[in-house]
């Protein structure tokens, strides 16, 4: 991208494409449009401020900024804290009340704000019990909705707090949707066990019908662990360092019917209502995961790859037989991108809908160059680098249709032909 520089403060400034007037930090000298010479400085007689003060202004709006973030920020971190909560062992009303006392009542912001008062006193008004885990749930939600009350922002209905803030209790057996087959490829790793099971209950609650490709070896132990899961036979990759079921094999084991391509460490914890909605429509949905560590009530947006891809027969039978992998670098991507080449409808869900527990890393730079090369064996040379962070960044439209989603379309410059 090209910048220009303020003849005023010697600053550098990035010229856009869009959004203009582009103004320099100092605030009195702005680009007019996307030509660099059209820099317009601010006359000194329309100045409100002379040119030092119009410098201090800017530097102390920056600094209550910050300080507002900073508020806004650990006033988030304060919530998150109390409504996702969830001791091990029984309840007890004392230790839960402590527990407030000792460790969450720091937590209120005491910047120049009436924070910690205003909760003296509510706390005074409506003293806890926390009698039963509920009942500390609806006290704490009880105390958000007065703060935000105050601050003329949005309540929380109790329905709408357990979506969010617990969606993995809340979302309990829905019905079964035909036809709709999840597709995965469980890991025999034992470390695996547990995050898995959970993800496969998370899929049967949400209705669907489980199917797991692995190869031979590894059905026998992961058809006794998983019994209500579906195991079929596909080939390993070749490319990587570890043998792992290729996608394209993964695809067909849906037959004539849609199928959920996802990760096998994925939840799902939403209503049914999106996945209905695209059926209908025979629209693709490419699902970006929420990654929690203690809590999935504290899930934030993945900002890279994509873990879940709703496909229908038409759209995998046109993706090409490449020998990429679950579980390697660029699968997900590849999907993304064709789709993408061949203008297919599709929807790009960041909702809380797809939810992974962060963990270790399974794969390397090196993986990740392979697949990369697989990618241009198929499409050509390019700068997928470039393509990748942009998506990265949340540029997550792989579509032309503004009205699938509000994020502008992506698209990596190609410079060769397969």
């Amino acid at each position: 991208m090209e910048s220009w520089t303020c003849s005023e403060c010697g600053g550098t400034v990035a010229v856009p494409k869009i959004h203009f007037p582009v103004y320099c930090r100092c605030g009195i000298c702005h680009l007019q449009d996307g030509t660099k010479n059209r820099v317009v400085k601010i006359p000194a007689s329309n100045r409100t401020f002379s040119d030092d003060e119009l410098r201090d202004k800017l530097r102390r709006s920056r600094v209550e900024f910050a300080g507002l973030q900073q508020r806004q920020s650990e006033g988030a971190r304060a919530w998150r804290v109390l409504h996702c909560r969830e001791p091990e062992g029984e309840h007890d009303p004392q230790r839960e009340l402590e527990w407030l006392q000792s460790e969450w009542e720091p937590l209120i912001p005491r910047f120049d704000c009436t924070c910690n008062e205003f909760y003296a006193e509510y706390k005074i008004k409506h003293p806890p019990t926390f009698n039963t885990p509920e009942n500390r749930f609806l006290w704490g939600l009880s105390l958000h909705n007065a703060v935000n009350r105050k601050l003329s922002s949005p309540t929380w209905t109790p329905e709408k707090a357990l979506r969010y803030w617990r969606p993995h209790l809340y979302w309990k057996q829905q019905p079964q949707i035909d036809r709709v087959t999840a597709v995965t490829s469980l890991s025999p790793l034992e470390a695996h066990r547990e995050s898995q099971a959970e993800c496969v209950r998370s899929w049967m609650r949400f209705g669907l019908r489980v199917v797991s490709g692995n190869l031979p070896g590894e059905i026998p132990e992961l058809a006794n662990r998983f019994p209500d899961v579906e195991f079929r036979t596909v080939q390993a990759s070749g490319l990587f360092d570890r043998p792992t079921p290729r996608v394209r094999d993964l695809m067909r084991l849906g037959g004539d019917g849609p199928i959920l391509l996802v990760n096998s460490d994925i939840a799902i914890y939403s209503a049914q209502d999106w996945i209905l909605d695209a059926i209908d429509t025979r629209t693709a949905i490419a699902g970006v995961r929420q990654n929690w560590i203690t809590h999935p009530g504290d899930a934030e947006p993945e900002l890279w790859g994509i873990d879940a891809f709703l496909l229908f027969p038409e759209q995998v039978d046109t993706l090409p037989n490449l020998d990429l992998a679950i579980g390697q670098p660029a699968w997900d991507y590849w999907v993304a991108y064709h789709l993408q080449e061949r203008s297919i409808d599709v929807r790009c869900l960041s909702d809380r809908v797809f939810f992974h527990r962060r963990h270790k890393l399974n794969w390397s730079a090196q993986m990740s160059d392979i697949g990369m090369k697989e990618l241009e064996s198929q499409y050509g040379k390019g700068d997928w680098n470039q393509w990748r962070i942009a998506f990265g960044q949340g540029k997550r439209e792989l579509h032309r249709a503004p009205k699938l989603c509000s994020i502008r379309p992506v698209t990596m410059p190609r410079t060769a032909n397969p």
